[in-house]
């Protein structure tokens, strides 16, 4: 308990930064907690939903980009058992300390920093996920958790309004191909690179909602695995910078 207590104490402590993005998703995080703790979590035990704070660098950036996953391994288990302090803020501070850092040490939170480290400073990133709650202290999506997810608590189309990147990456894989289209409607896909097929990385074309250019490949711990690793990262950076170029912003 000692420990928990102290995680506890660093996050209530922790500062984020406040810019007209931050803000306004906070507002909207706050209009929507009544929903998550009555109609999500009274119902099952789940983890904290995946609150997004933007840095600085990105509110102002000229060009930015959301990288989106699968679903939390848990998440915010700082403030989980203490009631009183699951709010908004202390789950917004704990994205701020651990995304905003770079995350840990495995394929996907590597991945994602390699991307970072091969693009222009012109452009900043924003890491959201598919599925916004997930399991309590596990990986996967508990569709229960999620069905209710998308009824009460859908925010993705919200925070794209507020965050306005300029392209979506999804590293999901084809399996979840599913979830995005249950969270932004139905798209079709396309085939993104000449020698890989469109379940291999593709671009999606959505059919009811307007959408950046969007694109999805393997998740990272897949690439890991079919040492694909280095393969995806060079045929993403390559889209980046065609992405860019069709915008007219140099690099």
């Amino acid at each position: 308990m000692e420990d928990k207590l102290k995680r506890l104490r660093i996050i209530k402590e922790h500062e984020y930064s406040h810019n007209a993005m931050s803000d306004a998703l906070y507002e909207l995080y706050s209009s929507r907690w009544n929903d998550f703790q009555e109609k999500i979590q009274s119902k099952v035990e789940s983890a904290m939903p995946f609150l997004i704070v933007p840095t600085n660098a990105y509110c102002m950036s000229e060009k930015r980009i959301m990288i989106v996953g699968q679903e939390t391994d848990s998440w915010a288990g700082e403030v989980y058992d203490f009631p009183e302090e699951q709010n908004p803020c202390n789950v917004l501070k704990v994205y701020d300390r651990f995304v905003n850092r770079g995350g840990y040490s495995s394929p996907y939170w590597d991945f994602i920093r390699a991307i970072k480290d091969a693009t222009p400073p012109n452009i900043n990133f924003v890491v959201n996920n598919v599925v916004k709650i997930g399991k309590k202290s596990d990986v996967g999506c508990d569709d229960f958790i999620n069905d209710l997810t998308l009824e009460h608590m859908n925010l993705l189309p919200q925070e794209l309004e507020i965050l306005k990147p300029d392209m979506v990456l999804f590293l999901t894989g084809p399996n979840y191909d599913h979830r995005i289209e249950a969270v932004f409607g139905k798209f079709k896909t396309e085939k993104a690179e000449a020698n890989l097929s469109a379940r291999e990385f593709a671009k999606l074309q959505f059919c009811e909602n307007e959408m950046p250019p969007s694109y999805r490949c393997y998740h990272p711990a897949y690439l890991r695995r079919s040492k694909n690793f280095d393969r995806y990262l060079e045929i993403i950076n390559d889209i980046i910078k065609k992405t860019i170029n069709k915008n007219n912003i140099n690099i």
